[in-house]
C-alpha cells in the first residue's frame, strides 16, 4: 500500500507519504489492511495526484 500516514509507531509526523511491505489482507469494507509486519487502519482513499510526486 502507499498513502499518507499518521500515528505510525516508527515514522513520525502527520501526512507523511509511505509505502508499506506487501499487502497480505484487506477487509471487504477497506477499513483495515494487513502487511507482513503490521496492521493498518485505513481512512479515505488519497487523491491520485498527491501520490504521483
Amino acid at each position: 500500500m502507499a498513502g499518507l500516514s499518521t500515528g505510525h509507531p516508527r515514522l513520525v509526523g502527520e501526512g507523511r507519504l509511505i509505502g508499506t511491505s506487501d499487502l497480505w489482507a484487506l477487509s471487504e469494507d477497506r477499513a483495515w489492511g494487513r502487511t507482513l509486519s503490521r496492521w493498518y487502519r485505513l481512512g479515505r482513499p488519497a487523491e491520485h495526484s498527491c501520490l504521483d510526486s
